[in-house]
């Protein structure tokens, strides 16, 4: 055998020598690569995390023992038992999601009595999120204080300087766990859920105008209940943030008469102190904020004062002269207490007093001495009545003075006739009647006579 013979077998013989120690990892998946994967937290208790095995080529059985080995310079918190291919975490090592979520690495085995014959394959080694920590709210509870005037659309609180108040939340959770839900407390009121929305993002919204005028006190308080949640957590196990809502009551209502003009018909003789009306003035405003305060003259020198505010009495405080004036007028005035104001006309009508002219007959029988005639004080209503016996009393007067006038000249005339007749018979005899003239004073002295009998 020539020496190109020999040395084609021994070729051929050492090849089919090493292909018998072959070596390679039986890894499942394509790529000759490991995949394992771990939630975070997971700390050194001896638990397996994964296992790599190796055999020899085709996957007959290994011709001896083998060693597993992380290749290095690979810094990992794993470890491998170096005859089972069982991987682990190093001492004191615990995952955590949140500073590392993924390990890459390789690793080998080798005969023990050929680290020669070896085989490697890589790793990907997947941490796992927790959802360990629970969002955090920067604060406890909120207070915002706003007027009930407040236009709807206003952002009350949010997590950045659009809100009148403003908040953080941190969440030391990553990935989905670490994702914020905000949603309204199941704690909070119906009625809340109509003043107020929370938007995604957190931001507490007015909804709707809020009206204080039917309440009881000045400022109304409520509060409302913010939760966030991440990841899967529930309702109940979410914190939460008070929002305490301060509403102030506003003046926005005018105080108003029922009336905007009032009248009245008095007598002229009417006393002072007399009262003449009560007017009614109201607020829609409750609670000390802008509510009714009181009424009063807004002229003064009027002729009326109204000594309670409170009650709106007017009374006359100086005396009345139809001659004079026969209307007068008066602005009344009503406040709240916020400085709105609204404004009625009162015009009294001044009818003359009767009994001025009754009082200077001489004929006082029948009237007690110190007596006072009472108040005359008319309303609308009676003032129709009033004029018109008035003016029937008026007419009879002077239809008697008319009626006394003919008698009296018929009789006159009856006189002067008498006395034409005496001249034409001669002279009288001692036993015939005389007829008297009769004087212009005394004439005039009886009609006023037949005047006051008319009166009285």
């Amino acid at each position: 055998m020539d020496t190109m013979s020999i040395l084609f077998t021994e070729v051929i013989l050492i090849s089919i020598l090493l292909g018998s120690q072959c070596l390679q990892f039986n890894v499942l998946n394509t790529g000759n690569v490991y995949q394992f994967s771990s939630p975070e937290n997971t700390g050194n208790n001896g638990e397996s995390l994964g296992t790599v095995t190796c055999t020899e080529n085709g996957g007959a059985s290994l011709a001896g023992p083998v060693t597993y080995a992380i290749l290095q310079p690979v810094s990992v918190p794993f470890v491998f038992d170096s005859s089972s291919g069982i991987l682990s975490l190093q001492n004191e090592e615990i995952l955590d999601y949140e500073q590392t979520q993924q390990y890459i690495f390789d690793v080998s085995c080798s005969y023990d009595s050929d680290s020669s014959i070896n085989a490697t394959a890589s790793v990907t080694f997947l941490v796992g999120p927790v959802n360990e920590f629970k969002p955090v709210f920067s604060d406890v509870s909120l207070q915002v204080s706003i007027s009930e005037l407040t236009p709807f659309g206003m952002v009350l609180v949010a997590r950045d300087s659009s809100g009148t108040r403003q908040y953080t939340v941190s969440d030391e959770d990553s990935g989905p766990d670490g994702v914020l839900r905000f949603l309204p407390s199941s704690a909070n009121p119906p009625e809340l859920n109509q003043d107020f929305s929370l938007s995604m993002d957190g931001s507490l919204i007015l909804t709707q105008t809020i009206e204080l005028d039917s309440g009881v006190t000045s400022v109304r308080r409520v509060t409302y209940q913010i939760r966030v949640c991440d990841g899967n957590r529930v309702e109940a196990d979410c914190p939460s943030l008070d929002v305490v809502l301060l509403i102030r009551s506003d003046n926005d209502n005018l105080p108003m008469f029922e009336q905007d003009k009032y009248t009245v018909t008095v007598s002229e003789s009417v006393p002072i102190g007399t009262s003449l009306i009560t007017v009614v003035c109201t607020d829609a405003d409750r609670n000390g904020v802008g509510e009714f305060s009181g009424i009063t003259v807004g002229e003064p020198n009027a002729p009326v004062l109204i000594p309670n505010e409170r009650n709106g009495t007017v009374f006359l405080q100086e005396n009345l002269d139809f001659e004079n004036s026969p209307v007068v007028t008066a602005t009344l005035v009503c406040l709240d207490s916020g400085g709105l104001q609204d404004i009625a006309m009162l015009m009294i009508t001044i009818i003359p007093d009767v009994s001025e002219e009754t009082s200077s007959s001489t004929n006082t029988e029948g009237i007690v001495s110190g007596a006072q005639p009472s108040p005359l004080v008319f309303t609308d209503t009676d003032l129709g009545l009033a004029v018109s016996v008035s003016v029937v009393v008026t007419a009879a007067f002077f239809m008697t003075i008319g009626f006394l006038t003919g008698l009296l000249v018929t009789h006159l005339c009856s006189l002067k006739k008498a006395a034409e007749g005496q001249a034409n018979i001669g002279p009288t005899s001692p036993t015939s009647p005389v007829y008297e003239e009769v004087s212009p004073k005394e004439v005039e002295l009886t009609t006023n006579q037949a005047y006051e009998s008319v009166r009285l």
